[in-house]
């Protein structure tokens, strides 16, 4: 269960939890199921957080700012990190399974030898993101996923179905669009539609 006074400090401002953290090197941020408790962290300002090794498992993140914060080896398993500025973030060594990014900006974030099992990307933005060594054949979705062309022709050669499987609110479940799934493998599909993006400010 999350600990509540490392939620309060989180949320007393980013400089005075860095400095706890520097402060305290052995000490592990448990944050986990965050949401559970009064103090959410949906929508915070976490800019620049030195998050390294926290446990943010269950945690309700959406829409959070974490642009430059350091999630090295952080446990977000299961977490909620929708529409989250997650742009230039160090998530190497993170555990990500199971986690929903859909919407989520990932522009030059680091997810080397990340663990993306049954992860959720639908409309994310993994543009320039540092994928080396991460395994993609668990991801559960990159429906409008906003990829490097490299790493695109890789999905699409591969797990073309990734692409096509997409959110069923009727059902509340992921399923194959198999209409899609046919444009997608068609030798002229052109991609994705590029889509004009708004900047997003803390």
């Amino acid at each position: 269960m999350a600990s509540q006074d490392h939620i309060a400090l989180l949320k007393s401002g980013v400089r005075k939890w860095n400095k706890w953290r520097e402060e305290n090197k052995a000490a592990q941020a448990d944050l986990e199921n965050a949401h559970l408790w009064e103090v959410n962290l949906r929508e915070a300002n976490l800019v620049s957080a030195n998050l390294v090794g926290a446990n943010l498992g269950g945690a309700n993140l959406g829409g959070a700012f974490l642009q430059g914060a350091n999630l090295e080896e952080a446990n977000l398993g299961g977490a909620d990190l929708r529409v989250a500025d997650l742009r230039m973030v160090n998530l190497e060594g993170a555990n990500l399974s199971g986690t929903n990014l859909g919407g989520a900006d990932l522009e030059g974030a680091n997810l080397r030898r990340a663990n993306l099992w049954k992860a959720n990307l639908p409309e994310a933005n993994l543009g320039g993101a540092d994928l080396r060594g991460t395994n993609l054949d668990e991801v559960k979705s990159f429906h409008k996923t906003k990829l490097d062309a490299a790493v695109l022709r890789h999905i699409r050669t591969n797990w073309p179905e990734k692409l096509a499987t997409v959110w069923d609110a009727a059902t509340k479940n992921w399923i194959l669009d198999e209409a899609l799934l046919e444009q997608i493998k068609n030798p002229g599909w052109p991609g994705w539609p590029e889509e004009e993006g708004q900047d997003r400010q803390p």
